[in-house]
């Protein structure tokens, strides 16, 4: 969908615009996209992308992309006037966050945890399968942080156990993790675990082929002789977080999972 041409959202009433759907299918477990917007006043939709571009697409054209998987649209649109209490300088001011239904099971829990700055309003899409709600910003890599940092937790607490089954939950609770997780030192800390399942359970150069074809592509600072290092101490000696270094300057630290209180 065409963004070009971006105006501030200064200029339109935001109770003018309501968020209809998101860019794009869910085809992994959790996920965020940009929001997509209806202004009423002109029935016209628009990729929300900091600020607000021309309307451009009509309801026909918003009907054909989600018929070739361009976009889904929700059930029931929202008011994007609900989000401005969530609005900061910099930040974009809405995205859609989504998950599986079978993903609120894995980490165990039945609902969502509330979070700022994400609406509790969850809707069923993509047939069914999957809910999604409107959150601000920084609200949606928030939560999805969140639930990455509680996948961390679970696969700490089966290490003890040391078996080949325990490295197939901590294998699949590693890959769950990755589509959650946004922060960069929480997503080496699930490929970590990814590979030294991998390691156990197959064998190094399955490893060694993950850390090639995604670990060193997202972390090029990280060389495979440390990596393998890092693996090898996870998988066959202790629990392994490989400590601040010069490599690793300026990815964040892995806070404790703690579920906000209202």
């Amino acid at each position: 969908m065409d963004t070009s041409h971006a105006r501030s959202l200064a200029n339109i009433d935001p109770n003018d615009l309501e968020v209809v759907g998101f860019n794009g299918t869910p085809r992994v477990e959790c996920g965020r996209d940009l929001a997509i917007v209806r202004q009423r006043s002109t029935d016209r939709y628009s990729r929300l992308v900091d600020g607000v571009p021309p309307p451009a697409h009509t309801r026909e054209e918003i009907d054909a992309f989600e018929s070739q998987g361009r976009l889904t649209l929700l059930p029931k649109p929202i008011n994007l006037f609900q989000m401005m209490p969530f609005r900061r300088a910099g930040m974009r001011l809405a995205e859609v966050v989504w998950y599986k239904d079978s993903f609120l099971a894995e980490l165990g829990v039945i609902e969502p945890p509330k979070y700022p700055g994400v609406l509790q309003d969850w809707q069923p899409v993509a047939g069914g399968n999957y809910r999604a709600a409107c959150a601000s910003g920084a609200g949606a890599p928030g939560l999805l942080n969140l639930w990455g940092r509680e996948l961390l937790n679970k696969s700490e607490r089966l290490l003890p156990a040391r078996s080949d089954d325990m490295w197939t939950k901590i294998k699949k609770l590693a890959d769950l993790g990755l589509c959650a997780s946004i922060e960069s030192r929480l997503r080496y800390e699930h490929y970590l675990r990814y590979a030294a399942a991998q390691w156990v359970i197959a064998s190094p150069d399955h490893a060694r082929r993950t850390f090639d074809c995604f670990i060193h592509r997202e972390f090029p600072q990280v060389s495979w002789r440390e990596f393998e290092t890092a693996v090898k101490l996870f998988s066959h000696e202790r629990p392994f977080c490989l400590p601040p270094s010069d490599q690793l300057t300026g990815i964040a630290t892995v806070h404790a999972f703690k579920v906000p209180v209202y």
